[in-house]
């Protein structure tokens, strides 16, 4: 028998329970899946002879550092609403990484008269030990959580130490080592690499390179045409001269180049000659103050910097495109001034009528969840809570 985490059990008939289950940032394991977990509280309830609502709690990609996910906050709204006489998680671990947040969520419980059941360990029950040891459990998972990306941090730097890649797509004119995850040339497509580099240093158009690269059937890295665009990202790239992107810079790599600085240098020059309008001066420069740090509050995954030229003048956006775990994109793109300047307006110390500081703006954000539906920010300050 399970015995209730807070308070007596309700004897009212049939006992309604829901499921919360979290899948972690990144994580391939199989058997911490959503549907492994749903499906492992399931059987706990039908043994106990519980009734599960229909409802969904998934959230799939989120870290359990923080309270600021679709799926909790749905279950929270659920239990406000409708209420329910237990949850059920697979571990108390995927309710929560953090101590403080746990004791939130507990405190919540206790305020709605729902009972938290883990199914790992169904044992505990309301007594004050009980209570101790859930507490130790959190803390354990807190610990386990900062010693994860304290180990994650270490190897990610002795890796930029080390001039190796981290991560990413494996660009044309490369492929990916099996087990160094190194690029190495690919010598048929570096041959086309060198070739284009060349074809673009004696002035040709992107899309001159691109015609005849698809009439001597030379295919991309899909196996599909080339087209200018490709063309121009492909020479814009400092990967051919040996170097890693490193944030809003640049690193030099370990792998082996297949041209040198100076062809690279001469292939952006000569893209540059072409241009017969130059774009407005941005008060930003090239800095994306919320590159990296901001998260489509519908689906979980990063927005991604995204600029256009109308004229002589660049719009900026952040949008919603990644198809991380094989589902499609929310497609929506909202300004980058109106976002950037709400979460400005927002910081604490910010003085009436201060001026928009992009580097100091990165510098005071530590995550910022933007909800399209309703049009709003959820920020995470580095210095203390929003």
């Amino acid at each position: 028998m399970a015995f209730d985490a807070f308070g007596e059990g309700r004897t009212r008939r049939p006992v309604r329970c829901v499921i919360y289950t979290r899948q972690s940032v990144g994580s391939s394991d199989e058997l911490s899946s959503c549907a492994i977990q749903r499906e492992a509280c399931a059987v706990f309830a039908a043994s106990q002879g519980w009734m599960v609502e229909n409802g969904r709690f998934d959230d799939v990609g989120f870290s359990g550092a923080t309270l600021d996910r679709p799926g909790l906050q749905r279950l929270l709204t659920f239990l406000r609403e409708d209420g329910a006489d237990h949850i059920l998680v697979h571990r108390l671990d995927r309710l929560s990484r953090r101590v403080a947040d746990c004791v939130k969520l507990f405190d919540e419980f206790r305020r709605l008269h729902v009972n938290l059941v883990i199914v790992t360990a169904p044992e505990l029950g309301n007594a004050a030990q009980d209570h101790f040891l859930l507490n130790i459990m959190a803390s354990f998972a807190e610990f386990e959580r900062e010693m994860i990306a304290g180990r994650i941090a270490e190897a990610r730097a002795r890796l930029k130490w080390e001039r190796k890649r981290l991560a990413g797509a494996v660009p044309y004119g490369y492929n990916a080592n099996p087990r160094t995850k190194q690029f190495e040339p690919a010598p048929t497509e570096a041959e086309v690499v060198r070739w284009r580099f060349a074809e673009a240093a004696t002035g040709k158009r992107p899309s001159e390179i691109a015609g005849e690269a698809n009439t001597n059937q030379y295919r991309t890295k899909a196996n599909g045409p080339w087209s200018a665009r490709q063309v121009v990202a492909t020479l814009r790239n400092p990967v051919y001269a040996g170097y890693l992107g490193n944030g809003a810079g640049i690193r030099l790599g370990e792998h082996p180049p297949i041209i040198d600085m100076d062809q690279f240098e001469a292939a952006g020059r000569a893209l540059d000659s072409r241009r017969t309008a130059r774009p407005e001066p941005s008060a930003y420069g090239d800095v994306w103050p919320l590159k990296g740090k901001i998260r489509c509050g519908r689906c979980g995954r990063p927005l991604s910097p995204h600029s256009c030229r109308r004229g002589n003048k660049v719009y900026r956006y952040y949008r919603c495109r990644a198809t991380a775990g094989a589902r499609a994109p929310c497609g929506y793109l909202i300004p980058a001034w109106d976002i950037e300047s709400m979460i400005w307006k927002r910081q604490p110390d910010v003085r009436e009528g201060e001026s928009m500081d992009a580097g100091r703006l990165r510098q005071l954000v530590a995550r910022v969840v933007y909800k399209p539906d309703q049009n709003r920010v959820a920020v995470t300050w580095k210095k203390g809570p929003e």
